[in-house]
């Protein structure tokens, strides 16, 4: 039986599939280079798999403290819970599905472990944090910002833990901004719907987890965004 492979067989033999590694009728090889479009979606395959991988890691890393009760340093939390808020995940994808591929350099400047990348996961963990700890709490889910701070300051008060991380969430939006508008080889449009999408989560954030508590805010969003009239 042919060995099965991803390259393409030279139309000249005599054989119909691209995926042969031998063809003719003695099984003379006759391998060539994948075109430009196979190499893409190679490397797409590479990419989409790497990024789950980091992903789930991180999730493994979360379940292990949720399962030994343990509660990690502040820096400790948010170097993992950059990764596992998952945002990576969802924009990653539009870039990879796009009709022309981006440059490499590119992906490598808002992608991650990308400075960009890490100011918009890092952001959006910490808005998280501060209006969900008390319900993950209530799940089991011990290790949240609020309490890894507590850890590291063990005479704070929640305000204490909730100023210090606003006051941080503001310093890392200014940030970010900076990456987002500064002049560099990037094109802002290549940065713009990972940016942009991270303003409406951060909207979504702002009383409460407005994406697993959708019929308050939310709804109220989507209702004057989507439905009611504009005043003219």
């Amino acid at each position: 039986m042919a060995e099965r492979t991803n390259v393409k067989v030279d139309k000249n033999w005599n054989q119909t599939t691209k995926e042969s590694k031998y063809c003719g009728t003695k099984g003379a090889p006759c391998i060539v280079e994948e075109d430009d479009e196979e190499k893409e979606e190679k490397e797409t395959g590479k990419k989409e798999l790497e990024k789950w991988e980091i992903c789930i890691d991180s999730f493994m890393v979360e379940a292990t403290w949720i399962d030994t009760g343990y509660i990690p340093s502040l820096e400790e939390y948010l170097e993992n819970g950059k990764v596992s808020f998952g945002y990576r995940v969802v924009t990653l994808q539009p870039l990879l599905s796009l009709d022309v591929p981006i440059n490499d350099a590119i992906i490598k400047e808002i992608d991650y472990p990308s400075k960009f990348n890490d100011l918009l996961c890092l952001t959006l963990r910490l808005r998280g944090d501060t209006k969900t700890f008390k319900a993950e709490a209530d799940r089991g889910e011990l290790a949240s910002g609020i309490a890894c701070y507590f850890k590291d300051n063990p005479r704070s008060t929640e305000e204490n833990a909730l100023e210090y991380l606003n006051s941080l969430i503001d310093e890392k939006l200014k940030e970010l901004n900076w990456e987002y508008l500064k002049p560099d080889n990037v094109p802002i449009i290549s940065k713009y719907h990972k940016y942009a999408l991270s303003k409406g989560i951060q909207l979504l954030y702002k009383e409460r987890d407005g994406i697993s508590v959708s019929d308050i805010e939310t709804k109220k969003l989507i209702t004057k965004a989507m439905i009611e009239p504009v005043p003219i």
